[in-house]
């Protein structure tokens, strides 16, 4: 009889044993808000899992090359706005130069537009995001769309050689023009700033798009790892009885066990 109740108080104490564990990993899942955490937990879910937050690695550099092509397109459109105002200034100078016949203030708007000339010829040599210049016939940047290239790049290549006013253009004050050469300059830089405008839309566009892809996969790695927190805690509280009734039981046993000796004092 002795043997019977050893037995059963050392099955109870596997019971309990094996329920601590149990409660003790429930109440580790519903702490860190993960049912994976390790292989161990799930392999192949954990493989899945680490795919999909790879493949998330690789859309946020995506991101973050399509952020910085789309500097130097606003970069571009900043240093074109600057050159639009200046070559407009130089147009109101062209028109007051060709208005007037006085040489007294003919002299003074050449001097301001030597001035002006000056600028906007810094303005141009001077324009560049990242040391590239953003006003020159050249690709500024190319984008892979996707960490494994398959959706194939984007090349931020706006600018065109017959984008900018030429040193002749810049010549703006000649007495029979009354600002025609500038209207010219300006609707290059015009051009320019429209395509400028659609790059920096255009990469907008996919930057959205990487999100809506970073989201989704973050939202699939997370159906693969995280619990169910309703699930979880009725797992949690039902160990936690199971746990108490096991305590009970085993006190129990041990009264029995003490009651049973009792009859051999």
């Amino acid at each position: 009889m002795i043997g019977g109740i050893n037995s059963i108080t050392s099955g109870l104490a596997s019971i309990y044993n094996a329920n601590t564990r149990a409660l003790s990993q429930s109440l580790g899942r519903i702490a860190s808000g993960k049912r994976i955490q390790r292989p161990s937990d799930d392999f192949a879910g954990y493989i899945r899992s680490r795919s999909l937050l790879d493949d998330v690695s690789g859309f946020a550099i995506v991101k973050q090359d399509l952020q910085k092509a789309k500097g130097y397109a606003d970069y571009a459109i900043e240093a074109g706005t600057a050159l639009m105002e200046k070559l407009e200034n130089a147009k109101e100078l062209a028109v007051l130069y060709a208005a007037t016949s006085d040489p007294t203030e003919q002299a003074l708007i050449v001097a301001e537009h030597t001035v002006l000339k000056g600028e906007i010829t810094n303005l141009i040599a001077d324009a560049q995001y990242d040391s590239t210049a953003v006003i020159a016939d050249a690709t500024l940047v190319t984008v892979q769309l996707d960490p494994d290239g398959a959706s194939g790049s984007f090349d931020v290549t706006f600018v065109e050689a017959n984008d900018f006013p030429s040193a002749a253009e810049l010549v703006l004050l000649v007495a029979t023009d009354g600002g025609t050469t500038a209207d010219a300059a300006i609707a290059k830089v015009t051009s320019y700033l429209s395509k400028a405008s659609g790059f920096s839309e255009d990469l907008q566009r996919h930057m959205d798009l990487t999100d809506i892809v970073i989201n989704s996969k973050e939202a699939a790695a997370s159906l693969i790892t995280d619990i169910d927190e309703i699930k979880e805690m009725t797992l949690a509280t039902d160990l936690q009885i199971r746990q108490q009734a096991s305590i009970a039981m085993m006190a129990q046993a041990n009264i029995s066990q003490q009651g049973i000796m009792q009859l051999y004092l």
